[in-house]
C-alpha cells in the first residue's frame, strides 16, 4: 500500500468511527433519559437516591477490569495487522484473564452487599439491587474484552453500532419496567445497567467471524498475559482515579448533603454530558489510529489531525453548552414531574463541565495512542486526590454544583499539563524507531524473532 493510500485508509477508519458514535449516542440517551424520567414518576424520593446510587457504582467499578481492556487496545494497535496469530494470542489471553477477573468480581462485590446489609439500609440503598448490578458489572467485565480488541483492530465503528443494539435492548427492558407497573428499583437497576452485556456479547460473536483472530483458550500465552497486566496497570490506576474523582460524586451528596441535592446535580449532569459522552464514542477511533501512525512514523499526521480534532471537539461542545444554557430548566421539567429548586450556579458549572470535557477528552486519547501510560497515571491520580477533596469541600458549601465544579478545575489543570506533555512525546518519538523495546511481544512475530513495522523479519 501506498503512503497515500495509508493515510487515507486512516482517516477514513476514523471517519467512520465517529459516524457510527452518532445512532449509538443517539439510541443511549434515549436509554438514559426514559429511564431517569421512568424512575423519578415511580420511586419515591428515597428509593430514587438510592437507585442513583447504585447505578453510579456502575461507574465506581469500572476499573474493575485492573485495565486490561485498555491495555488490548494499545496491544493491538501497536501490532502490525500481518502478525494475526500475535493478535489471536492477545485476544485469547485477555478473554481467559477478564472472564476470571468478572467472576472474582462479582463473588467479592455480592458478599460485601450482605455482610453490610444494614448499613446500606441505613444509607438508603437496597443491597438486592446492588447485588444485581455488581453481577452485571462481572459479566461486563469478562466481555469487554472483545469490543477493545475491535477498537484495537480499528474497527471502532462495528464496536460502535453493536454498542448501540446493547443500549436498545436496555431501553426496551425499560420501558416493558415502565408499562408493567412495577416499582421494584432492583428490576429498574437490572434493566438500566445492562447494556455493556449485550454489546459484549455481541462483540464476542463478531470477533469470531473473523476467523484468523477468533479467541482460543490454547493461544492463551502467560508472558502475553503478563504484557497485558504490564501495560494493564496503569490504566488500571487511571480507571482508579477517574473513578474516585467523576464516579463517585453521587456519594459524596448523598454524605454531605440529602437526596434532593443528589436528583439535582444527576438532572443537570445528565443534560449536559449529552455532548462530551458522544465525544468519547467519536473520538474513540483516535486512540487506535495514533498508536498505528506512530509506529509507521506518521507523525505529521498525528499532529494535523489532532489539531483538528481538538478544536472540532471544543467547539461543538460550546456551541451545544450555549444552546442548553438558555432552556436548561425548560427541557429538564419536561423530563422530570418533580423537579427540584436548581440553581443557576448548577447550570453554569454544568456548561462549565462539558466545554472542559471537550478538551480533555481527545488530549486523553492522544497520548493513550503515544503508549504513555506511566506519565498519565502521575497526572490522574495527583487530580483525582485533589479533586474528590474539593468535591467533599465544594459540596458542603454550593450543595449539587460543588463536585462539578471540583471536576471541572481538575479536568481544565490536567488537560493543560497533559497537552504540554504530548507535545514533548511526539517530538521525542520522531527520533526512536519504535515504541516499544524490541525484546517486548508486541514487536515479536510468529517466529518469536524481531519484526519490522511491515511485519516481516529483520535479517
Amino acid at each position: 500500500m501506498t503512503e497515500a493510500g495509508r493515510l487515507d485508509g486512516r482517516t477514513r477508519r476514523l471517519a467512520w468511527t465517529a459516524v457510527a458514535a452518532v445512532p449509538l449516542r443517539v439510541v443511549a440517551l434515549l436509554q438514559g433519559f426514559a429511564t431517569f424520567a421512568f424512575a423519578t414518576r415511580r420511586l419515591e424520593s428515597d428509593a430514587l437516591a438510592g437507585w442513583v446510587t447504585v447505578v453510579s457504582i456502575v461507574t465506581l467499578l469500572a476499573f474493575s477490569d485492573l485495565g486490561l481492556g485498555s491495555g488490548v487496545t494499545s496491544s493491538i494497535a501497536e501490532t502490525p495487522p500481518q502478525q494475526t496469530q500475535r493478535i489471536e494470542e492477545i485476544v485469547s489471553s485477555a478473554a481467559v484473564l477478564l472472564a476470571a477477573i468478572g467472576a472474582f468480581v462479582s463473588t467479592m462485590s455480592i458478599c460485601v452487599a450482605v455482610a453490610a446489609n444494614s448499613q446500606l439500609v441505613r444509607l438508603g440503598i437496597d443491597p438486592d439491587a446492588l447485588i444485581v448490578v455488581s453481577m452485571i458489572v462481572g459479566a461486563s467485565v469478562a466481555t469487554a474484552f472483545a469490543s477493545r480488541a475491535l477498537q484495537g483492530m480499528q474497527a471502532g465503528a462495528t464496536a460502535n453500532l453493536l454498542s448501540g443494539v446493547g443500549s436498545l435492548c436496555s431501553l426496551g427492558l425499560v420501558a416493558l419496567w415502565w408499562w408493567s407497573g412495577d416499582q421494584s428499583a432492583t428490576r429498574l437497576a437490572a434493566a438500566s445497567t445492562c447494556a455493556p452485556v449485550v454489546s459484549g456479547c455481541l462483540c464476542i460473536i463478531d470477533l469470531s467471524l473473523r476467523r484468523r483472530v477468533r479467541p482460543r483458550l490454547r493461544r492463551f500465552r502467560g508472558a502475553t498475559a503478563a504484557l497485558l497486566f504490564g501495560r494493564g496497570r496503569y490504566f488500571f490506576l487511571m480507571s482508579l482515579g477517574s473513578s474516585l474523582s467523576f464516579g463517585s460524586d453521587a456519594l459524596v451528596l448523598t454524605t454531605v448533603r440529602d437526596s434532593t441535592s443528589v436528583v439535582e446535580y444527576s438532572a443537570v449532569y445528565r443534560l449536559f454530558t449529552l455532548a462530551p459522552s458522544l465525544g468519547y464514542l467519536a473520538l474513540g477511533g483516535l486512540w487506535a489510529a495514533v498508536a498505528n501512525a506512530m509506529a509507521v512514523g506518521d507523525y505529521q499526521w498525528v499532529r494535523r489531525r489532532f489539531r483538528q480534532v481538538l478544536v472540532a471537539s471544543i467547539a461543538v461542545q460550546l456551541l451545544v453548552a450555549a444552546a442548553l444554557i438558555p432552556f436548561a430548566r425548560q427541557l429538564l421539567s419536561l423530563w422530570l414531574t418533580d423537579l427540584p429548586a436548581i440553581e443557576p450556579r448548577t447550570i453554569g458549572s454544568g456548561a462549565a463541565y462539558a466545554v472542559a470535557n471537550g478538551m480533555y477528552v481527545p488530549i486523553v486519547y492522544l497520548l493513550n495512542g503515544l503508549g504513555a501510560e506511566r506519565v498519565q497515571t502521575m497526572v490522574l491520580l495527583t487530580s483525582a486526590v485533589l479533586n474528590l477533596a474539593l468535591s467533599i469541600l465544594l459540596a458542603s458549601i454550593f450543595g449539587a454544583s460543588g463536585p462539578i465544579i471540583a471536576s471541572t478545575i481538575a479536568l481544565i489543570g490536567s488537560s493543560f499539563v497533559l497537552l504540554r506533555i504530548s507535545g514533548s512525546l511526539i517530538t521525542r518519538r520522531r527520533h526512536t524507531r519504535y515504541l516499544v523495546p524490541l525484546h517486548s511481544p508486541t514487536c515479536l512475530g510468529t517466529t518469536g524473532r524481531p519484526t519490522d513495522r511491515t511485519g516481516g523479519g529483520l535479517d
